[in-house]
């Protein structure tokens, strides 16, 4: 399923994650702008978002949220959430909601923890969330 596609002031940038690594290129000439190694983050499957001058990172490998300055690449901040595994998040105003083999962490723009639920009795494995108009779905092959 292809995320929403919103009003980006900066086009002028490809994100790209592979294996625990995330690189901008220029979207004109393909030349590598930056590239953060993610120390702490494992080389598994990456979920990424890129909104407001921010590129958001979820490696399946660590318990994490990182969020990295478009404009250079380095981490502004890290959260910790519940459980590692393969991630989808969705964005919903000033809310960053992470899901993870069922276990459900919202956070702010600032990665400050709103709250938490493990939503007991549900199930583990890869996690659908939405609202309406507003759906991120990962497959177990880690297809978004």
């Amino acid at each position: 399923m292809t995320y929403r596609e919103g009003s980006a002031r900066d086009r002028s940038k490809l994100v790209v994650a592979v294996t625990g690594r995330v690189a901008a290129l220029d979207i004109t000439t393909g030349n590598e702008l930056w590239r953060n190694e993610l120390p702490g983050a494992g080389t598994g499957t990456i979920e990424l978002a890129v909104e407001d001058g921010r590129v958001y990172v979820a490696p399946s490998t660590a318990p994490l949220l990182l969020c990295l300055d478009l404009q250079t690449g380095d981490v502004r901040w890290r959260a910790s959430t519940t459980v590692n595994g393969r991630a989808s998040m969705l964005f919903e105003g000033a809310r960053i909601v992470v899901a993870r083999q069922g276990y459900i962490d919202c956070f702010d723009r600032d990665g400050n923890t709103l709250w938490s639920n493990g939503l007991s009795g549900l199930g583990m494995g890869p996690t659908a969330i939405g609202v309406e108009g507003n759906v991120r779905q990962a497959d177990e092959l880690g297809r978004s």
